[in-house]
């Protein structure tokens, strides 16, 4: 298991002896003696942390098993674009980032920028969530800019799932996805 730190060692050697624990308890019910059971080791994010926690190892107890004889790596991590740990994930897909701000703040002049939440597994981007705040000014404004996203979303971030709001601080107004196939979906609230 590959974990950062010292700590995170005994967090995990912790978890999975109380993992056990938690199976054994379970197999002396009968309703549970022949269940297949998922454990999972979660990371619960800081306090002031903007992404969320991640998963970083599970194991399956097959129905009778009593014990969980190994647990299996997952490589997942949270981002948010744009910032420097984005850089270091994935050069690439920050970079995309950048250039997706970049081409949106120069449709409109009074842009600051859009946040950004990535899923990366092993390494990849499987999704990202961007939220792209506005001023709400016209129903036409916001047909405008989301035409314009959707354009954008042919460009950038090729082969993963996306999703971009366009929105104010009470109110989302459009949304625009894109699935791994790069097969765009868009929708404006009225």
């Amino acid at each position: 298991l590959h974990v950062r730190s010292r700590r995170q060692r005994q967090m995990c050697i912790r978890d999975r002896l109380m993992a056990n624990e938690i199976l054994e308890r379970l197999r002396a019910n009968e309703q549970y003696s022949d269940q297949t059971i998922t454990f999972a080791i979660f990371v619960q994010s800081t306090n002031t942390s903007i992404t969320p926690g991640n998963f970083i190892s599970y194991a399956v107890a097959e129905g009778g098993e009593n014990e969980l004889s190994s647990f299996t790596e997952v490589d997942e991590e949270y981002v948010m674009f744009p910032s420097s740990e984005g850089r270091e994930v994935n050069e690439q897909v920050n970079s995309d980032y950048q250039l997706f701000n970049r081409n949106l703040s120069s449709y409109f002049d009074n842009f600051t920028t859009s946040i950004g939440y990535g899923r990366f597994i092993d390494g990849s981007l499987e999704s990202l969530t961007i939220e792209i705040p506005v001023q709400y000014t016209s129903q036409g404004e916001i047909i405008g800019l989301t035409q314009y996203v959707e354009g954008l979303m042919g460009e950038h971030f090729s082969g993963s799932r996306v999703e971009v709001s366009i929105e104010d601080k009470n109110e989302t107004y459009s949304l625009i996805t894109k699935d791994e196939n790069d097969q765009v979906s868009t929708h404006v609230y009225e």
